[in-house]
């Protein structure tokens, strides 16, 4: 179903504030289609590995109407959100699934306070350095040219895979808000 929204913003807080009173939904997906090359995916997901010991509860929305770093972080915050964090093997794969090949999406992670010191935008907890290592492929992050936001590649990009980056907070690419629950 694609429905065509006036004011994006105000429709996206209602759906927010409606799935976060209800706490535990199934996999749903809402694509929504504001204007040309905005389309927001909202998902309600959990995820538990079979030994139960990780879980994952969180909704997510996904942009893919470019901004720069703050912007998204600005924007995921009027919706009382976050950018998307990715602190686990779990959410890795969660964050895969949401986003696509073809866009480049920032994530909640940066090192704007502490040039080489890279913290989630959820909690300000610096990245443990297994998930660190996983994230990105050496050299990245290098922090050349103020490169101080984190970013997944796109096929587009000259690495084979699809990996973390660090990249000027000025670019503007798609991202995605999380809301924990």
């Amino acid at each position: 179903m694609v429905i065509y929204i006036t004011n994006p913003a105000r429709f996206v807080n209602q759906v927010l504030d409606y799935l976060l009173t209800l706490r535990q939904i199934p996999l749903m997906e809402i694509f929504i289609s504001v204007i040309p090359r905005v389309r927001i995916q909202i998902l309600g997901r959990h995820h538990t590995l079979l030994n139960g010991t990780q879980s994952v509860s969180a909704y997510a929305g996904y942009f893919t109407k470019p901004l720069t770093y703050t912007e998204a972080q600005a924007t995921c915050q009027s919706m009382h959100s976050h950018l998307f964090v990715v602190k686990s093997v779990i959410k890795y794969f969660l964050f895969l699934n949401i986003t696509t090949k073809e866009y480049s999406d920032w994530i909640g992670l940066d090192d704007i306070a502490n040039e080489g010191r890279f913290v989630w935008a959820d909690d300000g907890q610096e990245i443990d350095v297994n998930m660190k290592s996983y994230l990105f492929v050496s050299p990245q992050p290098d922090g050349q040219r103020n490169e101080n936001c984190v970013y997944k590649t796109s096929i587009h990009d000259s690495v084979k895979a699809l990996t973390f980056n660090d990249a000027n907070c000025s670019l503007t690419l798609s991202y995605v808000c999380e809301v924990d629950i």
